[in-house]
């Protein structure tokens, strides 16, 4: 019964704009950064 925790980094980099996204989710930039992590427990 040992849990499992998983990480994920992850970057995505559009060469050709200035920004991305629309609205309230708009970067200022070319490139979207994100982590994201899984805690897994079995019992």
């Amino acid at each position: 019964m040992v849990p499992t925790l998983w990480l994920r980094c992850a970057e995505t980099c559009y060469c050709h704009q200035a920004t991305i996204g629309t609205g309230l989710k708009t970067i200022g930039g070319p490139v979207r950064s994100e982590v994201k992590a899984q805690l897994r427990y079995k019992f």
